[in-house]
């Protein structure tokens, strides 16, 4: 458009050549034509029309006709335009005039150069060296002559070549100031690379730089307004350091908030440079506050807002900051920080219930439930938050009245609760626990758990809603009442003479099975196979042994037998156990001693219960057994004189054991045990014991419970019956022993795959054995003995002092859902004699178990050697 412009302008203010150079010029044969007639014709069928015409109307002068020919062969034929040399020629012939009287031509000529090529109107402007340039740029804003040209390219040239015409910097700046209307950006700012080597003054220099500034400035200002981000990201580059240098604030803001969603970082430093620059600017602050909030620059942004709290546009932002930061330090449970937090915030809040909310909620965590249900109760109808905290205040009443057995009132608590925060799993697990606490019979699998009691707590298990938050998981006892069958060993050695008082038992195989009926009724049935083994009575034991050789028809002793062996290879025996596993626990169990002894077998029994209660449990026991110290004392002897058989020796009693739980972690522990032992041909005795231990519970992470404390014990024979002459019984019955020492018991988590428990103690003893006579049962052989011994028949007291040890270790393994392995071992140290003693066994379920318990460690290990 500035192309036509031009030539408008050219064909109004150029005056003609002198006569003698004008000329007459035949494009098509170069030669001077006569004068063409009035009017031009040409033939419409062809595709440019006969420009012949045009000049045969020049070379006649008639300007007019000819102006009138070219602007109908314009719109006959589009792509037609006029020669520029006859251009040239009829601008040099018209007369001056005024702008005004030239308008109507200027009109007439527009049309007429709408398709003239660029590079040749910039020719004819570049021709016109003496032309005004303030001039040219009057006329061309009167006419808007750009919007006829549509090309930026075609736009920058010709201002480029209307600004080098210009002869004034300050034209050249007019020019420069208006196009900044018609170029966009990029043509725009390679016009200021065109044309500023033009500019030398350091006043124009600083001019152009700042129309420079200006309009990219606005330009990126419209990029951001827009969204336009190619535009945004050409400029910013080439503006940020014009940016800081300037100190634009407003842009700096700008960009601050283009930025604020997506590079907190870049956002921050805008605002932060526009807050630098102009310190007490409002727009600057509040951006940057929120942008460090935004990047959790929490104290930062609250620090910056305090200072300007005195700014009514910043206060609501400052008391959301101070809100933000109350909420924060309740979530860290700094409830006092926090409220003193949400004080600050209420002297900017303009609507009360944010702040009231949070109140509430710090009231219910700092246990001022009555003004925390005071608040959430005026907001409840508006706030689901409200709402809710209204129902858990209603849920923590209804605990603590269950706790304090308000059952009614619990339940009232928890419809209210209900009302307000609808159903949730938390108040189904109320509910259970209001059924539960009152109804104690039906659910009272936690204590049955808890007293080991598996099989009932089993049957008993609560509701799933709260077995999980009261047990370890009541899935664990899934199939702990399964059939099994179990195979193992059992081993113990004990010290003492070869042939008497050692003992080694080997109960190789046992077999056994168990079956539960109606739930919690358990019966087991196990056989054993016996092996007995005390070593070679040798010659050096013929007066220690039996009848020692005393003859009743004869003052003379007789001669020393031959040494045997002292043992047993076959003894067979069972045992059938019953128990009823509860709260209270009553069991039995009968079986007998090995069969194929030197005496017949004798009948074992024990008979008791067991009462837990909300301290321990107590537990009381009759009991028949044996005595199993030596082979005389466990299946009899036989007197190698006089082939008279004696021993087997039966413990016949009632044992009382307590457990009481003084506090969470000290514990008591006692047991009481009389007994009357008798056998055959035995002298019969009194066995008096009591034991008493203390234990503090240290609580570790993988145990059950790990005790450790002091423990005491004495015990009282009424007679010595130790030795292995006839009468005597050949176990240890010292008139008094007791032991002081320490102990230490454990256990690991019940509902593992692996279970141990644990016993060690260590101490020191001191035990008296008071005289005793040879044959305390035949008084014949007794006055022999008097006569032919020379310590007439009296065995001598014996007292001793020493140390006492105690070990024991035992488990089981659940291998896999139906095999499970179970094993220990111990050694223990008790008057004269030391025992070593270990046990194996392995197990196979019927069903799948998932978890090992305490009672899977079989009953009968070691108590079965012992």
């Amino acid at each position: 458009m500035i192309a036509v412009a031009t030539i408008w302008h050219i064909t109004q203010e150029q005056p003609l050549l002198p006569k003698q150079e004008q000329v007459t010029i035949n494009i098509a044969s170069k030669t001077k034509t006569p004068a063409s007639p009035s009017k031009p014709k040409f033939d419409k069928t062809t595709q440019a029309p006969d420009e012949r015409i045009l000049w045969q109307l020049f070379n006649s002068s008639k300007l007019t006709l000819l102006q009138s020919t070219i602007s109908q062969w314009q719109k006959q034929f589009p792509k037609w335009s006029p020669p520029i040399q006859l251009l040239t020629l009829i601008h040099k012939k018209q007369p001056p005039s005024s702008i005004a009287n030239r308008q109507p031509i200027g009109h007439a000529w527009n049309p007429l150069l709408l398709n003239s090529d660029i590079n040749q109107v910039i020719s004819l402007v570049l021709s016109q060296p003496s032309q005004h340039c303030g001039q040219l740029q009057q006329l061309w804003n009167g006419k808007n002559i750009y919007h006829y040209v549509n090309s930026q390219a075609d736009k920058l040239n010709l201002l480029t070549a209307a600004i080098h015409h210009c002869h004034s910097d300050q034209d050249r700046l007019n020019l420069i100031q208006s196009a900044q209307s018609y170029l966009d950006i990029t043509y725009f700012n390679r016009l200021i690379q065109n044309v500023q080597p033009m500019f030398h003054k350091p006043k124009d220099i600083q001019r152009i730089a700042n129309i420079h500034y200006r309009y990219n400035r606005y330009s990126l200002s419209q990029s951001i307004t827009k969204h336009n981000v190619p535009i945004i990201e050409q400029l910013l580059p080439q503006l940020t350091i014009a940016i800081k240098q300037r100190k634009d604030v407003a842009i700096a803001n700008q960009l601050g908030w283009y930025f604020f969603k997506q590079n907190r970082t870049i956002s921050i430093n805008w605002f932060s440079a526009a807050l630098t620059w102009q310190p007490r600017h409002l727009d600057s602050a509040i951006g940057l506050v929120q942008a460090l909030y935004d990047n959790h620059q929490n104290t930062q942004a609250l620090d910056l807002a305090r200072h300007f709290s005195d700014h009514p546009r910043m206060q609501p932002l400052l008391a959301s900051l101070l809100l933000a930061q109350a909420q924060e330090l309740y979530d860290q449970h700094d409830y006092q920080n926090s409220l003193n937090t949400l004080q600050q915030a209420q002297r900017y809040l303009t609507d009360a219930r944010p702040a009231d909310e949070l109140n509430a909620w710090i009231l219910w965590q700092t246990g001022d439930q009555q003004k925390a249900l005071q608040l959430a109760q005026r907001y409840q109808p508006q706030s689901k938050g409200m709402r809710e905290l209204t129902g858990l205040i209603y849920y923590k009443k209804a605990w603590q009245q269950m706790d304090q057995k308000h059952y009614t009132q619990a339940e009232a608590s928890l419809n209210l609760a209900q009302s307000y925060s609808g159903e949730s799993p938390e108040g189904n697990e109320l509910k259970a626990w209001l059924d539960y606490k009152q109804s104690p019979k039906k659910y009272s699998f936690p204590e049955l758990f808890a007293y080991k009691e598996f099989l009932a707590a089993k049957q008993y298990a609560p509701t799933p809603s709260i077995a999980a938050s009261i047990t370890p998981s009541a899935h664990l006892l899934q199939n702990i009442d399964s059939t099994f069958i179990e195979t193992g060993i059992l081993y113990r050695s004990r010290s003492g003479s070869a042939g008497t008082s050692r003992l080694e038992i080997k109960e190789l195989p046992l077999i056994g099975s168990r079956y539960v009926f109606s739930n919690t009724h358990e019966f087991s049935i196990h056989g054993f196979r016996s092996e007995l083994y005390s070593g070679q009575v040798s010659k050096q034991d013929c007066r220690s042994i039996g009848s020692i050789g005393l003859n009743a028809n004869n003052t003379q002793m007789k001669p020393c037998f031959s040494p045997f062996k002292n043992s047993l290879s076959n003894g067979l025996y069972a045992q059938i156990n019953y128990q009823h596993a509860g709260k209270f626990n009553p069991y039995f169990s009968i079986g007998s001693t090995p069969m194929n002894g030197i005496l017949g077998p004798s009948i074992t029994w024990n008979i008791g219960f067991k009462q837990h209660g909300d301290h321990g449990f107590w537990q009381l026991e009759g009991f028949s057994k044996p005595v199993r110290q030596s082979i005389l004392s466990y299946t009899g002897m036989q007197d190698p004189y006089s082939h008279e058989k004696w021993g087997r020796v039966m413990s016949t009693g009632l044992l009382a054991t307590t457990l009481i739980q003084l506090n969470q972690d000290w514990s008591l522990y006692s047991e009481s045990k009389g007994a009357f032992l008798g056998g055959t041909k035995v002298a019969n005795n009194l066995n008096l014991s009591q034991s008493i231990s203390l234990a503090y519970n240290f609580y570790f992470k993988h145990f059950d419970y790990f005790s450790l404390g002091p423990h005491a014990s004495i015990q009282h024979y009424k007679k010595n019956l130790s030795h292995f002459t006839l009468g005597h019984g050949g176990y240890f019955s010292p008139q008094l022993l007791y032991n002081i020492g320490a102990s230490l018991n454990f256990l690991t988590k019940e509902g593992k795959p692996f279970i141990l428990k644990g016993q060690a103690s260590a101490g020191f003893q001191s035990f008296t054995e008071e005289q005793s006579l040879y044959f305390p049962t035949n008084s014949t052989l007794q006055s022999l003995a008097e006569q032919n011994l020379q310590n007439q028949g009296i065995y001598s007291k014996n007292s001793q002092l020493g140390a006492a040890f105690d070990l024991e270790l035992k488990g089981a393994w659940l291998l896999t859902p139906n095999i499970q392995i179970a094993g220990g071992g111990g050694f223990q140290q008790i008057g004269n004699y030391s025992d070593y003693f270990f046990a194996a066994n392995i197990r196979y379920y019927f069903k799948g178990r998932v978890a090992t318990f305490s009672t899977d460690i079989p009953r009968f290990t070691f108590k079965q050697l012992f």
